[in-house]
């Protein structure tokens, strides 16, 4: 009997499976870059797994590794991919017998002599008045897998682990980005700060000289109203600009999974802004794009409702079940345990929902169409993919031009500003000149600190759109256990 059960279970495995088998969707990368003659993108060949050390930054380093250790939102995913794995494996057990216990029974009765059919021949035959039974053993119930219903199910799960897995990749590849860019946010506020000092510092000292020349009788009332409203403007740049440190500073701070704190003592106060590389080469797009994790998601998510519409379509055939119990039974205890009161029973059997075709047939329709809202989403993302990296190193080829013309412009903005402070101090120009040159001085700095801060966001950006930041050797329940 037990053999005639693993006989017919096995014939469960080995059945057809029903339904579409999946295959990868082609997607139309592009071999080039459509800036790839640019010299900008032949250099040193980018590490995209460790993108950071481009900028040779060791404080940067540091928040990154203690961003991937602590990120509350990273170990969120890391829990997912913990959760996928449990809820696979529990799909794989149904791939053996779905109902399974043991089971024990005693029953105890008390029959009257004085009801209709009792027959007794006294000291001939005497009925047990009292007879009692005792039963023990095991049950299964096995749905076969003919159509590949529970196949499908496992298939569907492993996809979905893996969209998990990805799903983990992507938070990775998105959290190490938002550090970078926000420690270059934070560095390029600190250094339009000391700007805005400078020139204030300035300023103030050209007040004074109009202060003087207007009580010595050289100068005007109007001098002094301009250069005040020169002060008076640089000095309300300062509290804007603190306050937007502060909060890159409270962001930082949430991204390394920490409370808000001054993070000064640890990365110190108005360092250089990171600098990026003027050349790298990045490969060819489409193994590129590929490689991002939000690509990877769509694809492993497609996958898994493409084995849905074949669990779907194992309700047009007759779900076929096989139950066995084996144990033992007898009237008295103390023979339970003998090998004469074996039982065993095998029942096959089969059922078939053949009114509901109907409500069958939808249900197949309903998950073709996700299968296809899942394919357009999967195709959108690879669009996305590529609109974002060629997005990504326009701004990183050209962001290199704006720096130096600002750079240039801000150097003449400062010679002319010195200038006209030696020709005002000698009385050969008015201050209406010194007026503009200064406040536009100020302007030409921030601008080219920004662009700075951009050059270096630009890059991470390029990073981030590349699926930048993880690579095949982390080890997602290590992160997670952390």
């Amino acid at each position: 009997m037990l053999a005639s059960f693993v006989l017919l279970g096995c014939a469960g495995f080995s059945g057809c499976k029903v339904g579409p088998n999946y295959r990868t969707p082609s997607s139309l990368m592009n071999d080039r870059w459509s800036l790839d003659d640019h010299p900008r993108l032949h250099g040193e060949t980018a590490d995209l797994s460790t993108w950071w050390k481009h900028f040779n930054d060791p404080i940067l380093d540091f928040l990154i590794n203690q961003s991937a250790d602590q990120n509350l939102t990273l170990r969120e995913a890391g829990a997912r991919i913990l959760e996928s794995r449990a809820r696979r494996d529990a799909t794989i057990g149904s791939l053996f017998p779905q109902a399974q216990a043991a089971n024990g029974n005693f029953s105890g009765n008390r029959i009257s002599p004085n009801i209709a059919n009792f027959f007794a021949f006294p000291g001939v035959f005497d009925p047990d008045l009292s007879p009692s039974n005792w039963t023990v053993g095991v049950g299964a119930t096995w749905e076969l897998d003919f159509w590949g219903r529970y196949r499908r199910a496992v298939e569907s799960a492993d996809a979905s682990l893996d969209a998990a897995c990805a799903a983990y990749d992507e938070s990775r590849v998105l959290l190490l980005a938002e550090v970078g860019q926000t420690y270059v946010e934070l560095r390029t506020l600190e250094n339009r700060l000391e700007l805005a000092k400078l020139n204030l510092q300035s300023q103030e000292m050209t007040l004074g000289i109009a202060q003087k020349r207007q009580e010595a009788g050289l100068g005007t009332s109007l001098d002094i109203a301009q250069a005040e409203t020169n002060v008076g403007q640089t000095s309300a740049t300062l509290p804007l600009l603190q306050i937007l440190h502060r909060q890159a500073n409270n962001r930082l701070c949430l991204l390394l999974g920490r409370n808000p704190t001054n993070l000064q003592v640890e990365i110190g106060f108005n360092t250089p802004i990171p600098h990026p590389p003027h050349n790298l080469a990045f490969g060819i797009p489409a193994d590129l794009l590929r490689r991002r994790p939000d690509v990877r998601r769509a694809e492993r998510e497609l996958a898994a409702q493409s084995e849905k519409i074949g669990i779907a379509k194992t309700d047009f055939y007759p779900h076929i079940t096989l139950t066995g119990n084996i144990g033992l039974a007898s009237e008295d205890f103390s023979n339970l345990l003998r090998s004469s009161s074996g039982i065993g029973v095998i029942s096959p059997g089969f059922s078939w929902n053949l009114l509901n075709y109907g409500r069958i047939k939808n249900n197949v329709k309903a998950e073709q169409a996700a299968f296809q809202a899942r394919c357009h989403a999967y195709h959108n993302s690879v669009l996305k993919a590529c609109q974002e990296a060629e997005d990504a190193q326009v701004a990183y080829i050209y962001g290199f031009d704006r720096a130096d013309a600002l750079h240039r412009a801000a150097n003449g903005a400062l010679m002319a500003v010195k200038k006209s402070e030696e020709l005002f101090r000698a009385g050969t120009i008015d201050f209406g000149r010194v007026y503009i040159l200064q406040a536009e001085l100020l302007v030409q700095q921030d601008q080219l600190a920004s662009a700075q801060g951009d050059l270096a966001s630009n890059l991470i950006n390029l990073f981030k759109a590349l699926g930048g930041g993880w690579d095949k050797v982390h080890f997602h329940d290590t992160l997670v256990s952390n």
